[in-house]
Formats: structure tokens, C-alpha cells, sequence
């Protein structure tokens, strides 16, 4: 759930605001885990996003930014005790060429979200005594990303004159160190078509 506002400070120059709220019932920021390593249920991410528009002409430059704050749940019998400050942020930068009112097409550059703060605590064994019982260790990891994923993306739209009219979109990215993979790369395409009929 979000809520968002928009001001208009010029004719030219628009501020975007949001704020909202992620509830991921299994997951937290997508990610899954499960056995020694299981997290709890119902983890919230807190998140705000803060843009800006400039238009040039028929055209515009847009800089979106957004901040999140990850609490994730523990769970019994797992080797993971608790998370610490988990951040994220995403940023992007576009630019949007209106060609006429029905089409437009552009360029974007992007870091998906990814994670900039926080540890994760476990407990592991560590050795064994004499008699069979099991010592433990605890360990903070670093959750904050070293490598972040690169986009670079460029996409076109045509929506109809008319109703009856057909609309498409077309977007193709290349993703450099995909989620965060140094090395990992490869490209999206993607491609909507749509036309209603009359009957």
C-alpha cells in the first residue's frame, strides 16, 4: 500500500512524493529461506520515494529516488536470531521524448533496489566437547551489497487516438551484475500489444 502527492512548483518542474508500506507474508525483499536458515512471517518494509520532472520542451527528464526500512522476523529452531537496520534504495534517470500525443520513447538509468545497511545475526556450531554437547558461536554478517546491479534501458509507447484504436509498448534493458552478481548480465525484452474489438 502507498499514498503519493505531486506538486507542481513551475509550469515546467513537478516534485513527486510517496510513501507506503510492503507486507511480504514468506519473503523478505524477495528473498526466501527456509530450514536451519527459515525467517518468520508478516516482515514490513517501510519505504518512501521522492522524484522530480523537468520538462524540456514536449519532453522530459525525470530523477526518482526511494528509501526502505526492512524489519524481518525471526523464527524458532533457525540458525538466524535477528536482523539489524536493514536499509534499501533504488534511484533512476530517464528521459521521455514526445514524439506527438500518442507516442513517445526514451532512455533510463537504474539501480534496482538494493540493500546499503544492516547485519544479519546467527548462531552456529563451533565444536563439540567430550561428551556430545555442541557449542554455538554467534556471527553478524554484513548485509550491505558490494556490487550493485546496473540498468540501462530504452523504451517506447503508442497509446491509441480511440478507444477502438490499438495500443503497444516495447522496452529493452541491459542488465549489468544482475541482483547484486558481479559478472551476471544479460538483457530483458519486453513487448505489449493490445486492441479491443467491438462486439
Amino acid at each position: 500500500a502507498n499514498i503519493g502527492k505531486n506538486f507542481m512548483l513551475s509550469n515546467k518542474f513537478k516534485l513527486k512524493t510517496s510513501i507506503g508500506q510492503m507486507n511480504e507474508q514468506d519473503n523478505w525483499l524477495g528473498n526466501s529461506s527456509d530450514g536451519a536458515l527459515a525467517v518468520g512471517d508478516n516482515n514490513i518494509t517501510n519505504f518512501g520515494q521522492i522524484g522530480i520532472e523537468y520538462q524540456i520542451g514536449n519532453n522530459v527528464l525525470s530523477f526518482d529516488y526511494s528509501k526502505g526500512y526492512t524489519d524481518v522476523n525471526t523464527t524458532d529452531n533457525s540458525l538466524i536470531t535477528g536482523f539489524n537496520n536493514i536499509e534499501t534504495e533504488s534511484m533512476k534517470l530517464a528521459y521521455e521524448i514526445h514524439r506527438d500525443q500518442n507516442n513517445s520513447w526514451g532512455f533510463a538509468l537504474s539501480t534496482p533496489s538494493h540493500i546499503t545497511n544492516g547485519t544479519m545475526n546467527l548462531t552456529v556450531p563451533e565444536s563439540r566437547t567430550l561428551d556430545g554437547q555442541v557449542n554455538y558461536t554467534n556471527i553478524e554478517s554484513n548485509m550491505s551489497s558490494s556490487t550493485i546491479e546496473k540498468d540501462i534501458g530504452f523504451f517506447f509507447n503508442h497509446t491509441p487516438k480511440n478507444d477502438m484504436d490499438f495500443s503497444f509498448n516495447f522496452k529493452a534493458e541491459y542488465r549489468q551484475d544482475i541482483s547484486g552478481v558481479a559478472g551476471e548480465d544479460g538483457v530483458n525484452l519486453a513487448f505489449n500489444f493490445v486492441k479491443k474489438l467491438n462486439t
